[in-house]
């Protein structure tokens, strides 16, 4: 496989790295991997564990109290006679309560050991898991941040649309009403050319006078200016009496050309 080259040691290191991490388990009644096996199933296994090393130590118990009783046996008395003398008697509770107490202490250093094992795993597991909930987390503002952006821009564009709206409307209704002014204006500058045009009079000099002939007739346009008009009519003498009223409508005829011309304007 390749592994020819490799040293003894690595080869022993190896063996020892799988020999620890193989257990049995009782649920499965067969051997597995340490380190991909569930927490209730590595509990269940340790105290199948600890059950076979009680009844081992059991054993080794009843064991010794038969060996002791062949020792007994073969010296008569002689050895156990010194030992269970009066202070023997005295100091072996003591002695088995040490070695209770160190049974204790070493099942429970065993125990904590393993507890180790399994907090240092859970504690890697749990920061892998809390390190992809904070970068979730950070993906997720991001991606807010971004909409409330573009959420802002959008209100933005729409209240600067709304103001222009409100602008063009003001300006459209200050138009109207302009233009609804300068009708009305347009309207009584109709009525006051139409009251000039029944009001005008024509006013001739006399024939004796023989020199001219002046008629004045007022206008407004727009409402801006009056305008007055003169028409001279020479040669009074030379004309008869029978051309006035000639001139009158020559001036009528003008007055109602110059309605229809500023009629036209409007």
């Amino acid at each position: 496989m390749g592994h020819e080259n490799e040293p003894l040691d690595e080869f022993i290191e190896a063996h020892r790295t799988c020999f620890n991490d193989l257990m049995y388990f009782p649920t499965g009644n067969a051997y597995g991997l340490s380190s991909v096996a569930g927490n209730m199933e590595k509990v269940a296994a340790l105290q199948n564990e600890f059950e076979n090393m009680r009844n081992k130590l059991d054993d080794g118990n009843e064991k010794m109290v038969r060996f002791e009783k062949k020792v007994m046996v073969l010296t008569q008395g002689y050895e156990l006679g010194l030992i269970f003398s009066n202070e023997g008697e005295s100091l072996w509770p003591q002695v088995e309560a040490t070695f209770k107490q160190m049974d204790i202490a070493a099942t429970q250093l065993e125990c904590f050991k393993v507890l180790q094992k399994q907090e240092q795993l859970a504690a890697l597991n749990r920061i892998n898991n809390l390190w992809a909930e904070v970068q979730k987390q950070k993906e997720l503002e991001k991606t807010l941040q971004n909409r409330y952006g573009s959420l802002i821009e959008e209100l933005e564009k729409m209240q600067n649309i709304m103001d222009q709206c409100r602008l063009q409307a003001q300006q459209e209704e200050e138009i109207e009403t302009h233009n609804h002014a300068h009708e009305s204006i347009e309207t009584k500058t109709d009525e006051t050319d139409v009251q000039s045009t029944e009001n005008c009079e024509v006013v001739p000099h006399s024939a004796e006078d023989g020199n001219a002939q002046t008629v004045a007739v007022e206008s407004s346009h727009d409402g801006t200016a009056d305008r007055q008009v003169d028409i001279v009519q020479d040669q009074a003498t030379s004309r008869p009496s029978y051309d006035k009223p000639h001139i009158k409508l020559m001036l009528i005829l003008q007055m109602f050309h110059k309605l229809q011309r500023t009629s036209q304007k409007k």
